[in-house]
């Protein structure tokens, strides 16, 4: 559990801090998506915030977040710009959370069978915007939750393995990354030097 005195504090440090709140919401957000705390002590948690100006709250991070990278990639795979699209997922100032325009990305191109996020996240990849770590996270999640995914798509796992070779090949994950669906693992494990 987040220790009581960051929230007890809080409020004072507010006075030295003016983004104080908006600080440690994002910490506890970052602690829920790194799987820290649970999500639901953030309405215990975010009670005790004291909101600044713009109303902004633990939830709120994650929440907005989300929504603001599925517009994103909407807008991008309408017709978008590259640059806009990574533009808006800078914008986004939660590097962290940038596994979940991964996951988000390969499951939109799995529903609408169109392989153009791949070329998103190859930008997002060259450019550094999107690290080896958050796209092995992204592929991880859409791994672990294929199950539920193929009931939605009914291609998602040939799709996912044909994802996943482009992006072993592309450098974005590992190469030893679980090569298939089935093998019950989210990654292999990494040979002894």
């Amino acid at each position: 559990m987040v220790s009581s005195c960051f929230l007890e504090s809080a409020e004072d440090t507010a006075l030295d801090i003016l983004d104080a709140s908006n600080e440690l919401a994002l910490f506890l957000a970052r602690a829920v998506i790194d799987d820290v705390l649970v999500p639901l002590n953030l309405e215990e948690i975010g009670s005790k915030l004291q909101p600044n100006c713009s109303g902004s709250g633990t939830g709120w991070a994650v929440e907005d977040a989300k929504d603001k990278i599925l517009k994103l990639l909407e807008e991008y795979e309408s017709g978008g710009v590259l640059g806009e699209a990574c533009q808006c997922i800078r914008d986004l100032g939660m590097p962290f959370f940038n596994h979940e325009v991964v996951k988000k990305a390969l499951v939109m191109a799995m529903e609408k069978k169109n392989d153009r996020m791949l070329d998103l996240l190859q930008v997002c990849f060259n450019e550094g915007l999107i690290t080896i770590n958050q796209m092995t996270k992204g592929f991880t999640r859409i791994k672990d939750g294929m199950d539920d995914l193929a009931l939605d798509i009914p291609n998602a796992e040939e799709k996912f393995n044909f994802y996943l070779e482009y992006a072993q090949k592309k450098g974005w994950v590992l190469p030893y990354f679980g090569s298939s669906v089935g093998d019950g693992s989210s990654s292999k494990a990494v040979p002894a030097t």
